[in-house]
């Protein structure tokens, strides 16, 4: 968030937060010069005040002060007052951004709208950062409106609010397109750079790792920290790969086998994984964005940290798979399998060496 200036007086050393409740039931505007005057007089009787006194002030209710709120035409702060009856400012308080709060207490439903608006632009921001890339984040204005419980959802405004953030450095609208790009302090940092491969190099490293699946040679595939653009990998035998820090964008896996694959940190980005089988993987801190999912096999698997966002799932299965920290965003399906799931590592880990011990017996 962007640092703002907050004018507020500050208690040194209390222990703890000391506050009463109290009903404003009037307010008061100053001209700016005036609003100055009583800032630095409050223990002058005012006219204002006096007049607040015959024709506004109730007596208190139980554990509650009625008070009036002291506004400047030329701020947005104010000083809430409780007279008890007397002319001068017996007891006061300055609030900051004052008129917003009034704003937003007498109108309820701008309040709702601000918040839901506020929610999606985090959302955008969210999205975009977990990717992780330097490249421009692509968003739908269109999807983005449906998802706002509100008819009128206001592109411009919303536009707006998000070209406000910190994160966000460049964005451009192409159609319904939000082309979003997020400045690189705010981008997780790698280790490594991603390297890309050539076509005829993927396919060497591709053969040679089969040859070392059945023992005949070759050797095992390492794609750690490589970036995979529009590959398919459908029906390819990848087991036991490595593909730590991968970043993978329009790629196809479809009936791809990635058992016991290494895919920590790995980014998916509208990729199609249907009925893909990756049991037994480590899937540790993987991002899933607008993926399908469907029918895909990751049982047994450590999903700890993953995030899975704008995907489908249905029929997919994550039984038994260790979720501490995973996060389901806009993804998931009444039949998405996930029985025998769990937090804790230390029993997910047990139970797996207990199921390979007995595979090993068989």
């Amino acid at each position: 968030m962007q640092p703002y200036l907050l004018k507020i007086p500050l208690q040194r050393k209390d222990p703890e937060v000391h506050f009463e409740a109290c009903q404003v039931d009037h307010v008061h505007t100053l001209s700016e010069s005036e609003f100055r005057f009583f800032q630095h007089n409050l223990m002058l009787e005012h006219d204002f005040l006096r007049d607040y006194n015959l024709h506004h002030a109730a007596p208190p209710s139980e554990g509650v002060r009625n008070g009036v709120l002291i506004l400047s035409s030329g701020s947005d702060d104010g000083i809430l007052v409780c007279t008890e009856g007397y002319d001068y400012a017996r007891y006061s308080a300055y609030v900051p951004y004052a008129k917003q709060i009034l704003m937003l207490k007498q109108y309820p439903a701008l309040q709702d709208y601000g918040k839901e608006m506020a929610d999606l632009v985090d959302k955008c921001i969210q999205k975009a950062v977990t990717v992780g890339l330097p490249e421009p984040y692509k968003l739908s204005l269109e999807a983005l409106g449906g998802e706002s419980a509100h008819q009128s959802f206001n592109d411009e405004l919303f536009l707006e609010m998000l070209g406000n953030r910190s994160e966000v450095e460049d964005m451009e609208v192409d159609g319904d397109d939000l082309l979003l790009t997020i400045s690189q302090e705010h981008l997780p940092r790698r280790d490594q750079e991603l390297r890309v491969l050539l076509d005829e190099d993927l396919k060497v490293a591709c053969a040679k790792h089969l040859l070392w699946l059945y023992d005949a040679g070759g050797e095992q595939a390492n794609f750690s920290n490589c970036e995979f653009l529009g590959v398919d990998f459908s029906g390819m035998e990848l087991n036991s790969a490595v593909f730590d820090g991968a970043v993978f964008k329009s790629c196809t896996f479809h009936d791809a086998s990635l058992c016991f694959t290494s895919m920590k940190g790995c980014t998916f980005i509208g990729c199609g994984c249907r009925d893909m089988t990756a049991e037994e993987a480590v899937f540790r801190n993987a991002v899933f964005d607008h993926c399908d999912l469907t029918g895909a096999v990751m049982t047994h698997s450590d999903l700890s940290g993953a995030v899975l966002q704008d995907s489908e799932t249905e029929n997919a299965s994550l039984q038994n798979c260790l979720i501490k920290g995973m996060l389901l965003r806009d993804a998931g399906s009444a039949t998405l399998n996930m029985v025998g799931t769990t937090i804790d590592e230390e029993a997910w880990s047990g139970q797996e060496l207990q199921a390979l011990s007995e595979e090993e017996l068989l």
